[in-house]
């Protein structure tokens, strides 16, 4: 395993510690003023949201943070609760640290989140979110690797606040790894040719990470580009480019037909399966059809009996017909083509380019409306197109 293979590095270098976050004001508010080592809470909105409650991972990643993140799942029942967020907000720490609690934060299919968790200590140990606190929420270097084992990644600031707790999306930083004896003097001589041997072993270590969380080696290559005195902030385009945050992942093509009809597709996945979506002109009306191939085995009689994926609307406002179900195997894959039909004039439908569809009829409903969201690139005038097939 990944998480092997880590450790088995680890064992031959400790490297990347940085200073410790100084935030929060006192011992009844999260975070603490001092913060020697990651720490982990429960935190909650107080909202009905299927993202309004999360894991706050705060401080410095060292190098058996991980250990301390399966602890804390244990003791809170929290271990097997695939589609968790985990928001980060660290400086860094350890790097092979970062990579293993990032190799432990996929084990769990849980997602990531740049943020900062801020709030009062409630009774039972969780954090009662304060929402007038001025965050700045930031993860940087190691940190950068830890977020990248989110199965869903979120750190663009146009994040829908639905999707990560109505919370502010900070930065990514990246910088080369270093060891911190080397820092204090860059012109001393003091590294052997083992250290050399050492430094691509990391190297290697890394893109294999990588690759197998989904994350592009240009992620690698604008960190080993910069001085490790300083950093640089990842902007959305680097990120994008990066694929560190995976909604940003999704394709969208305007396909045409020589029947003259026209097809807005989506593709774009969750952390459970893929999705492809089409949108077309239905009489009056806008029809889109859902095509879902798990990763995994899917429960089809708990998608009927907990009416998933049924009384969807978008954003609490327009309400989807649901018309047909189909399920199948591919592959040995459990697939579902579900047909709806927008309860909305045409020509309001072809102006929206953000599908954020809401179910409040049960957790499990929410959880299937939100992973069948998606948005249409501000840039894209394909929906127009549509309007003027059925004219």
């Amino acid at each position: 395993m990944l998480l092997q293979r880590i450790s088995t590095l680890a064992a031959l270098v400790t490297l990347l510690y940085l200073p410790a976050l100084q935030l929060g004001a006192n011992a009844d508010t999260f975070p603490p003023n001092r913060l020697g080592e990651m720490s982990f809470r429960i935190a909650r909105t107080g909202g009905n949201c299927v993202t309004c409650t999360w894991i706050a991972a705060v401080g410095p990643i060292k190098s058996d943070t991980h250990e301390k993140f399966e602890e804390f799942l244990d003791r809170e029942g929290l271990a097997g609760k695939a589609g968790l967020d985990v928001h980060l907000h660290s400086l860094g720490g350890d790097l092979l640290g970062g990579m293993k609690l990032g190799a432990a934060i996929r084990q769990h299919r849980f997602n990531t989140v740049v943020s900062e968790t801020a709030g009062e200590i409630q009774s039972d140990g969780a954090v009662q979110i304060d929402f007038e606190y001025d965050t700045d929420p930031i993860c940087a270097s190691a940190c950068v690797f830890a977020f990248a084992g989110g199965e869903q990644r979120y750190a663009l600031r146009d994040t829908p606040g639905s999707l990560v707790g109505f919370q502010k999306i900070g930065s990514l930083h990246v910088h080369q790894f270093f060891d911190p004896i080397g820092l204090d003097e860059v012109d001393r001589e003091i590294f052997t040719a083992r250290d050399r041997i050492i430094d691509q072993f990391i190297t290697a270590a890394l893109l294999a990470y990588l690759k197998e969380m989904g994350v592009s080696a240009d992620l690698l290559q604008m960190a080993l580009g910069v001085d490790p005195r300083s950093s640089k902030e990842l902007s959305d385009s680097e990120v994008i480019r990066a694929n560190l945050d995976t909604r940003s992942s999704q394709k969208v093509l305007l396909k045409g037909y020589r029947n003259g009809v026209a097809i807005v597709e989506t593709t774009f996945s969750s952390s459970d399966a893929d999705y492809r979506v089409e949108l077309f002109c239905r009489g009056a009306s806008i029809a889109m059809l859902a095509h879902i191939e798990w990763r995994y085995a899917y429960d089809v009689e708990a998608f009927y009996e907990w009416g998933l994926l049924k009384n969807i609307s978008l954003d609490g406002s327009v309400r989807l017909t649901r018309e047909k179900v189909n399920f199948s195997k591919v592959n040995g894959r459990d697939v579902a083509s579900i047909s709806y039909t927008f309860d909305a004039p045409l020509r309001d439908m072809v102006a929206v380019t953000d599908f954020r569809f809401t179910d409040y009829s049960s957790r499990y409903a929410s959880n299937a409306a939100r992973d069948l969201s998606f948005s249409l690139p501000s840039s894209f005038n394909g929906m127009h197109v549509l309007q003027r097939t059925c004219m």
